[in-house]
């Protein structure tokens, strides 16, 4: 029973493997179902110019679009348009944050995304109070505040200085 267990998972992990190759080998623009390239129409005539890896990547994100709602799809233009008005300058800080926030343990991200829940919970007028007061501190007690913080925290040295960039970022 276990043998023949171990023979149907190989058999379904091979095939899942070639279905993967099959994928990433690229798929032609005539290949593409009617809604995919209703999604993907302004990539119609550079299509098949574009690199497998990237073609797989691509169709992983419209088969996540086509599984949205029709109210997260619009929540979704939205913040894509507010994106492509953003500054260069602006669009970097935020990537270079993005890629901070990736770096760190998954237990500090894990904290930081729980207090941004706890954030969002609170209503408008105590999260503008609290915005207005760290506004309204000084560059010193900005980074007492935070290093209290940490070492309440106890957070090791690359992630005290991952917060010291995003602070000094943020001036």
């Amino acid at each position: 029973m276990s043998n023949r267990f171990n023979i149907t998972f190989l058999i379904l992990l091979f095939s899942l493997s070639y279905l993967n190759a099959a994928v990433a080998e690229g798929t032609s623009w005539s290949e593409l179902s009617n809604s995919q390239k209703d999604t993907l129409q302004s990539f119609e005539g550079k299509w098949n110019d574009i690199p497998k890896e990237r073609k797989t990547t691509i169709l992983k994100g419209v088969r996540q679009w086509q599984s949205l709602s029709d109210q997260d799809k619009a929540t979704t233009q939205q913040r894509f348009k507010e994106w492509n008005n953003y500054s260069s300058t602006r669009k970097n800080a935020i990537r270079t944050g993005f890629k901070d926030f990736k770096s760190m343990p998954p237990a500090v991200r894990q904290q930081m995304r729980r207090n941004f829940k706890n954030f969002k919970k609170l209503d408008p007028a105590k999260k503008k109070a609290l915005r207005k007061k760290w506004q309204a501190m000084s560059k010193s007690q900005k980074q007492k505040a935070m290093r209290n913080k940490l070492q309440r925290k106890r957070m090791n040295l690359k992630q005290r200085r991952i917060i010291k960039n995003r602070i000094q970022r943020n001036r």
